[in-house]
């Protein structure tokens, strides 16, 4: 039921409409549906600070501490370490050779007192310097793994040593032997760690693992035939009770039998005809005895005994090597039981030659039926798979399968470690997380929680959501005891782990900004100073999308307070004199900050670190507000604006703003002026040029950029500018954008106006 208007409006009276405490965020879906004058249709390049003000972001800026160190030539040779091109415009420099296409891992092998973190925070390395005292040494080690224009993998290492009087360098640097598949992301190369050694995937061949103390890399596969597989070789006992390594080039026989140089047996497992290893004697009456052994001597003697009879208890069988299926450390020997007893069989084995005096070796087996679903044990690839660490496990998933690496051995994989999920074959598993008490295992299009230490009892999976899953990995992130994950319907919160069909446990959190939050799997996400950073990871390209007839740009990245549960948005800056927009390919977040390596303008190698100056990378970025269609709560009549109204303060020079004024939706005023005039061959042109509309003066007085008898000395917070604009219209929406490198704050937005009658 409608409701009447409390005040009918007075013509002849002149109303002041005041807008502040800009806690809103942006709001383009329902921008003139009733929402409040403190939500904006666009929100470019502010922050929404705890005053409740617009406060122009602050962008990427070079750091000279850290540029010092790892580019000066002021402590001698410069290590190699790899800088993206400025724009990477790479098509004026590939007749140069190779350049840069990824940076896929940025890691801190060695952060003395996190020395990384303290020299962001100085202007330089001499600063640090001064406050060691004698015998003080930090020490930053940095391990790097990049992809280039030919495809060619390279890492570098570098270490860094800064002393009181001193800083050394030294470097390393060279190929690694695997074809990366991290491409277009953000820290896709997915690692684990141990005391001695990180553990990569996210290549094609298999697992890298580098060891600390030696700066070396091994493999268990390499793209190279010649590369030798270091997985570990587990022994007798680990294969009988643990089982067989699925890293090993043949699982089967990857066994470790180098302890002993004399005849010996090892041990022995079972498997079928067709090389699958069974706990159990199979009941189709033929099964392959494979026995571990050392030493030179390869032939054995096998017999068979039915422990459920006290006498004449042989089981008559047909024995024969399996030459083919043998090598050596494993004889293979094919037996077909005639008639097979049904309760345990004992198994003897001594070597053929007579000469080699050792025990008899013994072992007992179940008769038993085999599982239709078991399979052969093969070499898993887990170079497709990503990594995290478990309760003392690394653990591999994608697909549809999810393994356990043994207990503190993460390049050991039993071939029974293992879950598989019911997914579609369009469905996998795309990232494992830890949320509240349990993990994550979000898939493309569900949620499951896994439960409970692997191994033990009380391990399980269930299902948590069967309608949403994650689309962008990485940008999976814990957020204030909530996860945040980017869906193929938007940006989403998991609120709780149970799942009841009567209980909704997702919420979402872009509903007023859905169009901005398009299915992008290369986004990535971080929390910074409150908020969740979502970077859409356009690397210079741009999208487009069209809400109630107006035209949007998607961001580069979207930031939600999520204390508020307001959105902003920021676009990077473009180069005026490379003509290139100037982006982040990488970035660094470590202890709350971001960093990147991008070119400076001049082409030397440079450091830079987000939120210290108010420009990226020494170019000045657009800043631009446009509010909501404001109606000063008379929705059917028409008022008549008098002025439009700027509570602002600015920096230390000049800066134009330029305004747009759109009634009812249309634009009725903007900043572009024509002008016609004739060339030199007599022709008439037209040329648009896009003019300032209001100047901001300095709120900070400046050496050497002082006005006599117009610049106040000191800081003069608080300025006021008018803008007169007679329009009529139902409601008005004001657009202001700023092109400068200054600071600029937005305190509040006014209208002068009148209210006509209604003409409906």
């Amino acid at each position: 039921m409608g409701i009447r208007q409390a005040n009918m409006g007075n013509p002849e009276t002149k109303y002041v409409w005041l807008t502040e405490n800009y806690t809103g965020g942006v709001n383009i879906s329902y921008a003139d549906d009733n929402v409040t004058d403190a939500e904006f249709r666009q929100l470019l390049n502010y922050n929404l600070d705890s005053r409740g003000a617009l406060e122009k972001r602050k962008g990427y800026a070079f750091n000279t501490a850290l540029t010092e160190l790892l580019f000066s030539t002021e402590y001698g040779t410069v290590p190699d370490f790899p800088v993206f091109k400025r724009g990477r415009n790479y098509k004026i420099d590939t007749d140069k050779g190779p350049v840069l296409s990824e940076i896929i891992l940025f890691k801190f092998v060695e952060n003395t007192n996190n020395i990384w973190a303290l020299l962001g925070d100085v202007q330089h390395v001499s600063v640090i310097q001064q406050t060691m005292s004698s015998d003080d040494e930090y020490r930053l080690k940095i391990l790097v793994w990049t992809k280039w224009s030919d495809d060619t993998n390279k890492y570098y290492i570098n270490t860094y040593t800064i002393k009181p009087d001193s800083v050394t360098r030294s470097g390393k640097t060279g190929s690694l032997d695997v074809d990366a598949v991290a491409e277009y992301n953000y820290m896709t190369v997915s690692s684990g760690e141990d005391t001695n050694k990180l553990y990569f995937t996210s290549n094609e061949q298999g697992l890298i693992m580098y060891d600390k103390s030696t700066d070396a890399f091994t493999y268990t596969a390499g793209k190279s035939s010649s590369t030798a597989n270091s997985a570990y070789k587990p022994n007798s006992i680990e294969i009988r009770k643990v089982g067989f390594n699925v890293l090993g080039n043949d699982p089967l026989s990857w066994i470790d039998s180098s302890t002993l140089t004399t005849e010996s047996i090892q041990g022995m497992y079972l498997t079928t005809p067709e090389r699958i290893p069974v706990l159990i004697v199979p009941s189709s009456f033929s099964f392959q005895v494979n026995i571990m052994y050392t030493g030179s001597k390869s032939d054995f003697k096998i017999t068979l005994k039915d422990m459920s009879k006290e006498e004449n208890n042989d089981i008559s069988a047909d024995i024969s090597k399996n030459t083919g299926a043998s090598k050596s450390g494993l004889a293979v020997y094919d037996v077909n039981i005639k008639v097979q007893p049904s309760g345990e069989i004992e198994f003897n084995i001594d070597f053929s030659d007579t000469g080699v005096n050792i025990s008899t070796y013994r072992d007992y087996y179940e008769v038993g039926t085999v599982d239709p679903t078991d399979k052969p044990v093969n070499k898993l690839n887990v170079g497709k798979m990503k990594v995290i660490e478990i309760a003392q496990r690394l653990v591999y998933y994608g697909g549809n399968t999810i393994w356990f690496s043994e207990i503190n051995r993460y390049d050991y994989i039993p071939n029974y470690n293992y879950v598989l999920f019911p997914l579609e074959n369009t469905d996998e598993i795309v990232k494992v997380i830890y949320y509240r008490t349990s993990y994550m295992v979000l898939t493309r299009r569900r949620i499951y929680k896994m439960v409970g230490t692997f191994g033990n009892d009380d391990f399980a999976i269930s299902v948590v959501n069967e309608n949403i899953g994650c689309s962008a990995p990485e940008s999976a992130y814990m957020v204030s005891n909530e996860l945040y994950f980017m869906s193929q319907t938007g940006l989403k919160s998991l609120k709780n782990d149970v799942f009841r069909s009567d209980l909704e446990n997702i919420k979402d959190l872009d509903e007023k900004v859905n169009p901005f939050m398009v299915n992008n799997e290369h986004a990535y996400g971080f929390t910074y100073k409150d908020q969740y950073v979502l970077a859409n990871n356009w690397r210079g390209a741009t999208e487009s999308v069209e809400v109630n007839y107006h035209d949007y740009t998607v961001p580069d990245t979207c930031r939600y307070y999520y204390a508020t549960e307001a959105f902003v948005f920021d676009e990077y800056a473009t180069d005026d004199v490379l003509n290139l927009k100037v982006y982040p390919s990488f970035i660094v977040y470590d202890n709350g900050q971001i960093y990147t390596f991008v070119e400076g303008r001049d082409g030397s190698k440079a450091v830079w670190r987000y939120g210290d100056d108010y420009m990226d990378f020494d170019c000045a970025f657009t800043t631009m507000f446009e509010t909501s269609g404001i109606n000063m709560n008379y929705p059917l009549h028409k008022k008549k604006i008098k002025n439009f109204i700027l509570k602002c303060s600015g920096g230390e020079m000049t800066q134009p703003l330029y305004v747009t004024v759109l009634a009812d939706g249309t634009t009725v005023y903007d900043t572009w002026m024509g002008y016609a005039g004739i060339d030199s061959e007599g022709a008439v042109i037209y040329t648009m040029v896009n003019e300032p509309t209001l100047e901001l003066p300095p709120s900070v007085s400046r050496l050497g950029y002082m006005t006599l008898g117009e610049t106040k000395l000191g800081f003069n917070p608080i300025i006021l500018r008018k803008l007169k604009m007679p329009v009529k219209c139902k409601n008005v929406a004001i657009k202001v954008e700023s092109l400068t490198s200054e600071k600029l704050l937005i305190m509040s937005i006014g209208y002068t106006y009148k209210v006509g009658k209604v003409k409906e």
